[in-house]
C-alpha cells in the first residue's frame, strides 16, 4: 500500500489524483459530517475548464434534496418518490439502500472516494 500524501493546497491535490486516477474520475462522498466541498468544488472547475477529463459524482443515502446545477452527471441516493414530476433527476436516480451503497458505487466504477 503506499504512504498517504500531504498536500499544502488542493491543486497539487488535483494533480496528483488525475495523475493516479487518470482523466475518468468516478467520485464517491460518503455520508456523514465534514464533506471535501472545497476540494469537490475545485475538481469540479478543473473538469469543467479540461475537455478531456470527465467527473461523475456520486452522492450517499440522505434525506435531504440534493440540488446538482452542473453540466457533469450528479447521481444521487435519494428517498423513494422525492422526484416524482422530475425526468432528469429520475433518469440519474440510483436507489441503494444502507447495505448496497458500497457494492453499488464500485459496480457504478467509483474510483475516488472523498
Amino acid at each position: 500500500m503506499a504512504t498517504p500524501m500531504k498536500f499544502d493546497s488542493i491543486e497539487p491535490c488535483i494533480d496528483s489524483l488525475i495523475s493516479t486516477v487518470g482523466s475518468r474520475i468516478v467520485m464517491g462522498i460518503p455520508l456523514g459530517v465534514g464533506k471535501p466541498n472545497p476540494f469537490v468544488n475545485a475538481l469540479y472547475r478543473r473538469v469543467k475548464e479540461t475537455p478531456a477529463l470527465h467527473l461523475k459524482i456520486f452522492t450517499p443515502l440522505t434525506c435531504t434534496t440534493a440540488r446538482c446545477h452542473r453540466t457533469s452527471k450528479c447521481m444521487n441516493f435519494l428517498r423513494t418518490g422525492e422526484y416524482l414530476n422530475n425526468g432528469g433527476a429520475q433518469q440519474h436516480y440510483i436507489y441503494s439502500n444502507y447495505t448496497h451503497v458500497a457494492r453499488d458505487m464500485l459496480l457504478n466504477g467509483i474510483n475516488v472516494l472523498a
